[in-house]
């Protein structure tokens, strides 16, 4: 396996970069809060960028399948658009009594739920414009809250130091992981619907194991605030971005990082795979992205359900002080030395 490229050096926004999601394999979305999202072309290099004005701070968005995004931020309503110049907001949901941190489509784009600084989760159908249900429980702020694969669970992190997953269909809460430690910033689902990555505060990332109720895998390879993070789509890797402006790769069947990437100025705050897992991209504090060729090598797809990631034992146990072996060390890749990196992009056209 090669080491991560840079292809693309992005500028254009005014303030911090707070989440990056593709619609497929040529475009991406990025939001800021600068009160903007951007839609940009992955492989169409000469295309300009599609800049979506806000009337908020947008902390997180989402693409769906239908092309349609939503958009929450320091407000209590979500904005769901049509991703099409020259169109106007499709939707005005009043959502919340306080600011929305997280939002989430499920996989047919007809559901959408949203996580806020009241302590709730709410779920609506877009087709019918209509609320759904209220998921409740957390005792501070949500800071994420996102459908499972098949559409079964909703798992949310808050500032109360708790994971949950909830029932859809009862609303019940099926667990919950509490950390005496440290909060959730991002958590994500692995395609096996069973296995949740959480990125924490406290300078940690977690994976538990549903099923079976516990940690699995457990990495102390920070030394700052983990704010992203993203599953390749083979399930076996997985890209982070931390406070310090590195973005890591992580080797989860060995239980390791491969790779730390360095070339933002400031924190990495959003890190998204492309569904073929061929690129990624990384947006920073310091307001700009950057698009990278992954190089990661194809792997044949486990089909079962059952979760693909070995257990790695604690690294708090005494026989197991790291979970990192000593003879294979991160690979460092400066894309600063980049050829693309000084050639800074910043055409757009606002709609």
């Amino acid at each position: 396996m090669s080491a991560p490229i840079l292809l693309s050096h992005l500028k254009g926004n005014r303030n911090t970069i707070t989440s990056i999601v593709f619609n497929d394999n040529d475009q991406f979305a990025a939001s800021s809060l600068d009160k903007t999202i951007g839609i940009y072309s992955l492989k169409n290099k000469n295309a300009r960028c599609l800049r979506f004005e806000m009337p908020f701070e947008v902390y997180d968005m989402d693409w769906s399948v239908k092309n349609i995004f939503a958009a929450v931020g320091n407000s209590k309503i979500a904005n769901v658009c049509e991703a099409v110049l020259h169109k106007g907001y499709a939707e005005q949901i009043v959502a919340h009594q306080n600011s929305i941190r997280s939002v989430h489509f499920s996989t047919s784009g007809n559901r959408i739920i949203t996580g806020s600084d009241d302590k709730s989760i709410k779920m609506f159908r877009l087709s019918h414009r209509n609320f759904i249900a209220s998921f409740t429980g957390h005792t501070n702020w949500i800071h994420c809250a996102r459908f499972s694969p098949n559409n079964k669970m909703i798992a949310s992190c808050a500032e109360d130091k708790t994971m949950k997953v909830f029932d859809v269909q009862s609303g019940q809460l099926i667990h919950s992981f509490k950390d005496e430690k440290g909060y959730g910033n991002q958590l994500v689902w692995h395609k096996d619907n069973n296995t949740i990555a959480i990125a924490q505060e406290n300078h940690r990332l977690k994976i538990y194991d549903l099923k079976q109720r516990k940690l699995i895998q457990y990495y102390r390879i920070y030394d700052c605030a983990v704010n992203a993070l993203d599953f390749h789509p083979s399930g076996y890797f997985m890209l982070t971005g931390d406070n310090k402006g590195s973005t890591k790769i992580l080797d989860l069947l060995e239980g390791r990082d491969i790779y730390t990437i360095y070339g933002h100025q400031d924190a990495v705050t959003a890190v998204r795979f492309s569904k073929d897992g061929e690129y990624f991209v990384t947006g920073s504090k310091d307001k700009h992205l950057m698009v990278f060729k992954s190089n990661i090598e194809a792997i044949d797809f486990n089909e079962s359900t059952e979760s693909s990631i070995e257990e790695i034992p604690h690294p708090d146990h005494a026989d197991n002080k790291e979970n990192q072996k000593d003879d294979k060390k991160s690979i460092v890749v400066d894309s600063r030395k980049s050829v693309h990196y000084n050639y800074l992009n910043n055409d757009s056209v606002n709609v």
